[in-house]
């Protein structure tokens, strides 16, 4: 009996557990390695099911968050960049694209304030087309005097709100682009117009024959919005 119990006592201990499960001696071998297999391919698939959740759930948050990426262009310092001399530097609009905000991204680099940007005064700006102008050989000094430039021109000026930027160093949407219309000598006149508020810069660039500007850019504007044109697709 002494020897029974013994041996039924090393059989027993002879034989692994498994997940608190021992098994026969004259199985476990075998079985052993099944289960061990069998346990082996659920926790794979367990990892590979958590693997993809994860990887679902990364994705859908870099599409939510990509809504917001905007940037802005910075003198690059590296004439072997790629990108050089215009840099594009990302960032997140985020807190000024949701909500109960006034912007709406039109593109990744340009936003439009629902309520229009007012245009600044014309007495801000005037000098700098009038030298616009001058360079661009359309007048002279001789022939048409800055004083005698002011009393004809600035009472045509019209101006339309484009779209707005961030600033390269805030961050802030505060450079907005305008369309200045203007006549000049019997002729009308288109010029781009760059306000940047928070550096109280304005600046004139480029003249356009009338909707020319348009046909060369393209770009969704303050107008198209007020038309009830549907977004760009970004």
């Amino acid at each position: 009996m002494m020897l029974e119990k013994n041996m039924k006592k090393t059989v027993d201990q002879s034989c692994p557990k498994v997940h608190g499960i021992r098994l026969p001696r004259a199985t476990h071998r075998k079985d052993c390695k099944m289960v061990c297999k069998h346990i082996s391919r659920r926790n794979k698939a367990v990892v590979l099911l958590i693997a993809l959740l994860l990887s679902t759930l990364a994705g859908l948050y870099y599409m939510e968050e990509s809504k917001y990426r905007m940037y802005v262009f910075v003198t690059g310092d590296d004439p072997g960049d790629p990108e050089w001399p215009s840099k594009k530097v990302w960032f997140s609009a985020k807190q000024w694209l949701t909500g109960e905000t006034d912007y709406l991204k039109v593109s990744d680099h340009d936003l439009i304030n629902k309520n229009g940007v007012k245009m600044p005064a014309a007495d801000s700006f005037i000098q700098d087309l009038y030298w616009t102008l001058t360079h661009d050989e359309y007048i002279t000094e001789q022939n048409m005097p800055y004083d005698l430039f002011v009393r004809e021109v600035k009472p045509t000026f019209i101006g339309r709100y484009l779209y707005s930027e961030f600033d390269r160093d805030t961050l802030r949407p505060t450079v907005h682009r305008f369309l200045i219309s203007f006549r000049l000598n019997g002729k009308f006149y288109d010029s781009e117009l760059v306000w940047e508020t928070e550096k109280h810069y304005v600046a004139t660039s480029s003249i356009f024959k009338p909707g020319v500007y348009s046909k060369l850019y393209g770009d969704y504007t303050y107008q198209d919005y007020r038309q009830g044109k549907p977004l760009p697709k970004l």
